[in-house]
């Protein structure tokens, strides 16, 4: 028996005019629990799918019912066994909104692959295999309020004769990477993490103090899980380094011939089924930008952080004294670090800003213009270790 609902239309936010399918827009919305809906077979079920020599697998379906014409996210789903219930189903990255899609033929053979669980080429199928496929539609809007459940499966089809092939899924870059040490005792759980660059996914760059003959390396996960690397020539380039000599110790970390505080930035690339890592040591610049210091907004020496050689100093980071403001677009504290080359080149100032709320430093990354802030005339002291800040 259909359950119906009634949705307060303003709360969902579900448009009216959003029409999927091309169903006609009901006056008076009434939700309901759609029961089934088709996945057509293709015409050519039965032939050879060569996904080497083929761009995609076009699918077709009908629409669920759901009693008005909402805009539906579909996604296709994979199976090599046909059990849906199993953790092998995958499902294809991309929804379509309408009851048509075009599968790009690689990443179908990606997900075979994973459903498969191959781990080389010598695994794969020599003949034409069988793959199911299903439909999942749902609403977004109606799931992320959860008041009701809009997720529906079509029925499964099946493409007969499937000739795979050993594919992988496309590299991508890091999205997070940290720094280990002896600094920090070579402890994760105190390892920072490093700041991304705004616009500059492939960058990101954290300040330490590093003593001479001290090791460290990096890792874009938080762990000794394999893919942390120290002075390896073979992935990793020195760009800019005012550490006197870099070399590698016993256990291939890196290690600096001259201690001191340092900013440590590591660019990624792809190299093929490969990252490269180039990384930066640079002076560890920091900067009052804007109306803090009177309404300079290049990179200036005389607004340039005192830096105190220690690293167990309480503030080991001072900068001259500022002036006053308010704490909004016209006035207010604009503080980042801004190095004379980095190895992907010219990068502003902005793009490494960050600033302190509740005297805890935050940075802005990869994210909007931050929240405006006001200080005091005085001193900005920081610490980029225990991630404090303020002004006095």
């Amino acid at each position: 028996m259909k359950n119906f609902k009634y949705i307060i239309w303003g709360v969902l936010g579900l448009s009216m005019t959003a029409v999927s399918c091309d169903k006609p827009t009901d006056e008076n919305p009434v939700y309901q629990e759609p029961q089934a809906f088709v996945l057509n077979t293709p015409a050519y079920a039965d032939a050879v799918y060569d996904l080497k020599n083929t761009d995609n697998v076009v699918l077709t379906w009908s629409q669920p019912d759901y009693g008005f014409a909402a805009e539906v996210d579909y996604k296709v789903q994979v199976s090599v066994d046909g059990d849906w219930t199993s953790d092998k189903v995958q499902t294809v990255s991309e929804a379509s909104n309408s009851c048509k899609t075009s599968i790009d033929a690689h990443e179908l053979a990606v997900l075979i692959c994973q459903a498969l669980g191959v781990a080389a080429e010598d695994e794969m199928p020599t003949e034409p295999i069988k793959v199911w496929l299903r439909v999942k539609a749902e609403i977004p809007e109606v799931e992320k309020e959860g008041l009701l459940n809009s997720v529906i499966y079509s029925n499964e089809i099946t493409l007969n004769r499937v000739m795979p092939y050993y594919a992988l899924p496309d590299m991508q870059l890091p999205t997070a990477m940290y720094m280990i040490g002896q600094f920090c005792n070579w402890d994760w759980g105190k390892a920072p993490k490093m700041v991304a660059v705004n616009g500059h996914p492939e960058l990101f760059w954290v300040i330490r103090y590093v003593k001479a003959g001290e090791g460290f390396k990096f890792n874009y996960t938080p762990d000794w899980g394999g893919t942390q690397f120290g002075y390896d020539e073979s992935i990793v380039t020195i760009a800019n380094n005012v550490a006197g000599d870099v070399t590698a110790d016993g256990d291939g970390n890196f290690v600096l011939s001259k201690s001191g505080w340092y900013i440590f930035g590591v660019a990624t690339e792809i190299v093929g089924r490969s990252y490269h890592y180039t990384i930066d040591i640079l002076p560890p610049n920091v900067y009052v930008y804007g109306m803090a210091n009177g309404g300079t907004w290049d990179k200036s020496e005389a607004w340039k952080f005192d830096v105190i050689d220690d690293p167990d100093a309480e503030w080991p980071f001072v900068s001259p004294t500022v002036l006053a403001t308010q704490g909004d677009d016209s006035a207010c504290l604009r503080l980042a670090i801004c190095p004379d080359t980095w190895s992907v080149g010219t990068v502003d100032w902005w793009r490494t800003e960050f600033i302190f709320f509740d005297g805890n430093i935050t940075y802005r990354a990869d994210g909007p213009d931050q929240d405006r802030v006001g200080n005091p005339a005085g001193k900005v002291y920081l610490n980029f270790v225990t991630g404090k800040g303020k002004v006095e």
